[in-house]
Formats: structure tokens, C-alpha cells, sequence
């Protein structure tokens, strides 16, 4: 029988990343008015502190909370594909706890499809549309998640290794 998502990190993991997607997908599920006005409250704040074009720090706050958003997607499913031995037909090449650079390429694949199918949904959604610009921030964000787990892995070798009771 082939193990799929074996070590209980995976599995924890696994349902951040799923989770992540869930909140993706609602926020752009979101019309036009409402998701601004999601973003409104957040403007005013930074407006009491800097004096920019509220239209230019609203663009900025927006894409920012696209990045980030990506940024949580790429070190949840880099994390993913640190800890599981097999995903489908995808096996890994390395030690379970260390993440290989396939599994870096898997993961930055993954977020950036799912960045692809978001922006084809928010074309479906009234007053959004769909943007290359977006895509372009949400695979950079993925891209940072994997090297924020990369450099742990790189440069904190006992991060996150699993001890002999679990």
C-alpha cells in the first residue's frame, strides 16, 4: 500500500495549506464594493500616518494583501512537500524534514496554478477582474514563501526535525 501523507506534520500542514485556500478563494469571491470596503478601514489607519493619494495606499494595501496571502500559501505547501513522502504520483527524493528542491519547484508550481485558477475567478466575480499583475504578485509571494523554507532548512538544520517519539 503507498503512503500519500504519512507524518502527522504533513497532515498539519496539508490542512493550513487547504485552509489558505479557503480564505484565497473567499476573499476573491468577494464583489468589488465589499472587497474595498474590506480594505478601507486599513487606508485610514496608514493615512493618519503618511500623507499619500488614499487611492495610491489603497492599491498598495491591496497588493500587499495579495503577496501576503501567497507568501502563507508558499511556506504551507513547501512545508507540505517537506514532510510527506509521496503526493499522488509525486515522490520524493530526499529525507522526510528536508525540503528538496523538487519539492520547492512542486510546491512554487502548485501556488502558482493556484494563483492562475484565482485570477480566473475573480474574472467571474462582478467589478473585479482578471490581472497578469496579480498573478505575477501572488507567484512572487508563493516563490518567498519556498525560500523563507528553504533558508531554514539551509541555515537551521534542527528546525522543525522530528524527535524519535512521535
Amino acid at each position: 500500500m503507498q503512503k500519500y501523507v504519512t507524518d502527522k506534520r504533513a497532515k498539519q500542514y496539508l490542512t493550513l495549506t487547504i485552509f489558505m485556500m479557503i480564505i484565497i478563494f473567499i476573499h476573491s469571491a468577494m464583489p468589488a464594493d465589499l472587497s474595498s470596503s474590506e480594505s478601507k478601514w486599513i487606508v485610514s489607519i496608514i493615512r493618519k500616518f503618511i500623507n499619500l493619494d488614499p487611492d495610491r495606499i489603497t492599491f498598495l494595501v491591496r497588493k500587499t494583501a495579495h503577496f501576503l496571502e501567497y507568501l502563507l500559501l508558499g511556506i504551507f505547501t513547501a512545508q507540505v512537500f517537506r514532510y510527506t513522502e509521496q503526493i499522488g504520483v509525486i515522490r520524493r527524493l530526499g529525507p522526510v524534514g528536508k525540503l528538496t528542491f523538487r519539492g520547492a519547484c512542486h510546491a512554487v508550481i502548485c501556488g502558482i496554478l493556484y494563483a492562475v485558477s484565482d485570477e480566473i475567478h475573480q474574472h467571474f466575480v462582478p467589478g473585479r477582474s482578471c490581472e497578469i499583475r496579480d498573478m505575477c504578485i501572488d507567484a512572487a509571494g508563493v516563490l518567498c514563501g519556498c525560500l523563507v523554507i528553504c533558508f531554514f532548512c539551509r541555515f537551521m538544520p534542527h528546525h522543525g526535525k522530528m524527535n524519535s517519539r512521535q
